[in-house]
């Protein structure tokens, strides 16, 4: 993956505030539709996420520790285990 910013998010350094927007923004612009399970297990320092409109089935946030913002509407998900996620202020 080489030394980008992805992958040192992935080794556990501060994601850079603009980077989520810079994921929602490709992904609108690419025409991306994320489907079936999302794991998000490596991304560990997310704070915000907003996956809203896609095909989403399941969610795992559980290794989210500092998510606050969630917004996952307009998905195929019947539930989301949110027990570890202890800022989470919006879903």
């Amino acid at each position: 993956m080489g030394d980008n910013l992805l992958s040192h998010f992935m080794k556990g350094r501060p994601l850079p505030a603009f980077l989520n927007n810079v994921i929602n923004n490709s992904i609108i612009e690419n025409n991306v539709t994320l489907e079936g399970p999302l794991s998000l297990k490596r991304f560990v320092n997310l704070e915000s996420l907003d996956i809203s409109g896609h095909k989403i089935t399941k969610l795992d946030v559980s290794d989210c520790p500092h998510i606050r913002e969630l917004h996952c509407s307009r998905n195929q998900l019947t539930n989301i285990d949110i027990s570890n996620n202890r800022q989470i202020e919006t879903i």
